[in-house]
């Protein structure tokens, strides 16, 4: 019995872990969640202001072409295009790493619910297993109680002297 015990609490700090494990994975999905949003922001602003370099440059280009814009300033457009398409090609790496965590986060949760659930699943069965084997000992405890009042039946049955002849039993060996 003392063992029955152990093993219900032990069962119960596993399925308290496995909650907590959820918890933590909720926790971790969430946290994985505002990643992606600030890589989405990050990779939005990226854009816009790549959009923008790349105007400036070809805008500028026309205008150094035409002799409007010193070789310097040019450079300048060049290579705050480059920068620009630099900072962009980072935050879409910075996006697929975000996306990535949250994916590996999605897994771990869903991985924290199923340990959770085959615990508790494995818990009701065992109890129900434990049910079924308390009624078929109580059942073959009762049998064997049968059996033993008609056996002692029998033996008070088998107890009754009769004896051959009529009359008192005046001494006892």
């Amino acid at each position: 019995n003392n063992l029955k015990m152990a093993n219900g609490a032990s069962m119960q700090t596993q399925i308290e872990s496995a909650k907590s494990a959820i918890t933590s994975a909720e926790n971790s999905l969430k946290n994985a969640q505002t990643s992606v949003d600030n890589a989405e922001v990050s990779l939005n602003t990226a854009k816009l202001n790549l959009d923008k370099a790349e105007n400036d440059y070809n805008t500028y280009s026309q205008l150094y072409a035409a002799g409007g814009l010193s070789e310097e300033n040019m450079n300048n457009y060049k290579d705050a295009y480059e920068q620009a398409q630099n900072s962009y090609a980072q935050a879409q790496l910075s996006l697929e790493q975000a996306n990535i965590q949250y994916k590996s986060a999605q897994d771990s949760l869903d991985q924290a619910n199923t340990n959770y659930d085959i615990l508790v699943n494995q818990t009701s069965e065992e109890n129900l297993i434990q049910a079924q084997d308390n009624l078929d000992q109580a059942k073959a405890q009762l049998e064997s109680s049968k059996a033993q009042l008609d056996s002692t039946k029998q033996s008070l049955d088998d107890a009754v002297v009769t004896a051959p002849i009529s009359g008192t039993i005046s001494q006892c060996n």
